[in-house]
C-alpha cells in the first residue's frame, strides 16, 4: 500500500514538472524546458523532449522518443498521442522517411473518428495538411490548416492555432495570396505575443517583414502567351503533361516547354512549382 502510494506521489509529480516543462517551451526558454523534462520522472517527458529536439532541429532524434512514448503510453492520453503522431509525422517529413506516413497517419484518422473533440480533430487536420504540402498539394494544405485553425480556436488552444496560422501564412505565400498571408501572420503574430510565446511571436514577426517585402495582389499572368494560358488552365483542373499535349494536339515535349516557360514567368521553381502554377491559376480565377 505504501509503495502504491509512492509510485502516485511521484507520478502525479513528475506529471507537474512535464507541465511547468512546456510552459516553458511555449515561452521559447528552451534550456530550462529540457532540465525540467530531464528531472520529470514521467512518461511525458519523452513527449516533451522529442518537441524540443524538434523546435531545436534535431529532427533526427525525434522518432526514436516518439516511439518510445507510443510503446509505453495509454491509449486513454488520446490528445497526447495525437501530438505524438502529429510530431512523428512532421518529423518522418524532414528526414525523408515518407514511406512511413500512411500508417502512422491511418492511425491518427482512427483515433480522431473515436475521441472526436476538436482538439484531437484539429490535429489530425494538421497533419493532413502536411502531408498534402509535402506532395506539392498546396490547395489541399491550405484547406486542412484552415480547418485546423477553427477546430484549435474552438477547442480553446490560442498557441496552436497561432502555430497553424503560421503554416497557413506560409502557404497563402507560396500560391501568391500574399494579403491573406500577412493577415493571418498577424494574427498569429499578436496571439503568441500576447501567451508570452517569445520565440514563436519572433518567428511571425520575421514572416511578416518578408511578407511586406513582397508585391500584393494576383500574379501578372499577361506575359503569358495564349497557349500557354491554355496550358496552365488544364494543369490546374489536374491535367497530365501526356493529356494536355493529347487535348491540345501538341507534343509531349512542345507541352513541357510551355510549362517551362510559365514556372519561369511566374516565377515559380522546386518540387512544388506545379502545384504552385494551379493554385495561382485557381485561386485568381483565370
Amino acid at each position: 500500500m505504501t509503495e502504491k502510494l509512492g509510485s502516485t506521489r511521484l507520478s502525479v509529480a513528475g506529471l507537474t514538472i512535464c507541465r511547468l516543462a512546456e510552459l516553458r517551451r511555449r515561452q521559447g526558454r528552451l534550456d530550462e524546458a529540457r532540465a525540467l523534462f530531464d528531472k520529470a520522472d514521467h512518461l511525458l517527458s519523452f513527449l516533451g523532449r522529442a518537441a524540443i529536439s524538434f523546435d531545436e532541429g534535431d529532427v533526427t532524434a525525434v522518432p526514436d522518443l516518439i516511439d518510445r512514448y507510443l510503446r509505453r503510453g495509454s491509449d486513454e492520453d488520446r490528445a497526447e498521442r495525437a501530438v505524438a503522431r502529429l510530431l512523428l509525422i512532421r518529423a518522418r517529413i524532414s528526414l525523408g522517411r515518407t514511406e512511413d506516413l500512411d500508417p502512422v497517419m491511418t492511425e491518427l484518422e482512427a483515433q480522431a473518428r473515436l475521441t472526436g473533440t476538436d482538439a484531437v480533430l484539429a490535429i489530425a487536420s494538421q497533419a493532413r495538411g502536411h502531408i498534402a504540402l509535402y506532395k506539392g498539394d498546396p490547395i489541399s494544405a491550405r484547406r486542412c490548416f484552415e480547418d485546423a485553425v477553427d477546430l484549435y480556436q474552438k477547442a480553446g488552444g490560442p498557441f496552436e492555432a497561432g502555430l497553424v496560422r503560421l503554416e497557413l501564412a506560409a502557404v497563402l505565400q507560396q500560391t501568391g495570396a500574399i494579403s491573406a498571408a500577412r493577415h493571418e501572420a498577424r494574427i498569429a503574430f499578436e496571439a503568441l505575443r500576447g501567451l508570452g510565446a517569445r520565440r514563436e511571436a519572433d518567428r511571425a514577426l520575421a514572416l511578416l517583414r518578408r511578407l511586406d517585402d513582397q508585391p500584393t495582389g494576383a500574379p501578372d499572368t499577361s506575359g503569358l502567351s495564349r497557349r500557354e494560358v491554355e496550358v496552365v488552365a488544364l494543369l490546374a483542373h489536374g491535367r497530365s503533361n501526356q493529356e494536355i499535349a493529347a487535348e491540345l494536339v501538341l507534343s509531349v515535349r512542345t507541352v513541357e516547354r510551355h510549362i517551362s516557360s510559365i514556372y519561369e514567368k511566374l516565377g515559380l521553381h522546386g518540387a512544388s512549382a506545379r502545384a504552385a502554377a494551379a493554385a495561382y491559376v485557381l485561386g485568381h480565377g483565370n
